[in-house]
């Protein structure tokens, strides 16, 4: 409340799962020891019509020399429930809790945003606009070695060479006290390089557009 109506958020985690022995889809078994970091951070200021704000996240990733000896950089992960969600299509932030995009976790990237929250013109009604840039940690030898050893929660290995915008413009109404209903748009422009998986590994534009209904007690 000392600097209300600003707030400012910090999270600073480090992880060491130590050396596991792993299998990959062909039943194969190899050691690898997971350790990393990640941060994230958040500026708020809250006004009477909405709450612009600004993030961003570090979250360190492989390197090339390392993941040759079977040392991995990301920040190991135990679960994402509730997790860190800057996005909601991308990331995952949806009210859903659906599949995300992108990543689960956003282990091994950076990324920056800017938001408007809480915007609202008709009682009962708010909205969130919301627009990312992220790219990958990992050096992009790696995945050209064929060695992104999968981790709890990853959907797109993104290395130091791919990046992505993201804008979400999500809606909430609230019908009555314990009923709300949720539309929520996505669009994410992704860059995959070439050059390190070629050029049909991933579609380049993605859209998303969901209703949905909550109810609590």
């Amino acid at each position: 409340s000392m600097f209300n109506p600003l707030t400012f958020g910090l999270d600073v985690m480090y992880g060491d799962l130590g050396r596991n022995e792993f299998r990959d889809t062909s039943g194969n078994s190899f050691d690898i020891e997971t350790q990393g970091w990640f941060l994230d951070a958040k500026l708020d200021y809250k006004l009477d019509w909405a709450t612009p704000g600004v993030f961003g996240w570090w979250s360190s990733g492989d390197k090339a020399d390392d993941v040759r000896d079977g040392k991995y950089g990301r920040i190991p992960v135990v679960g994402v429930d509730d997790g860190f969600a800057p996005t909601s299509f991308g990331g995952p932030g949806s009210i859903y809790g659906v599949d995300t995009a992108v990543s689960e976790t956003m282990v091994g990237t950076w990324g920056v945003g800017i938001q408007l929250a809480d915007l609202s013109f008709i009682p009962d009604l708010s909205h969130t606009l919301r627009v990312a840039y992220y790219r990958g940690t990992n050096e992009a030898d790696v995945a050209r070695d064929g060695r992104q050893a999968g981790l709890s929660g990853e959907n797109i290995y993104m290395t130091d060479k791919d990046s992505a915008w993201e804008i979400d413009f999500d809606h909430t109404y609230q019908i009555y006290e314990n009923l709300s209903a949720y539309l929520e748009l996505g669009y994410i422009r992704l860059d995959m390089d070439e050059d390190v998986w070629g050029s049909d590994s991933y579609a380049d534009n993605a859209f998303r557009g969901q209703v949905g209904f909550q109810y609590s007690f």
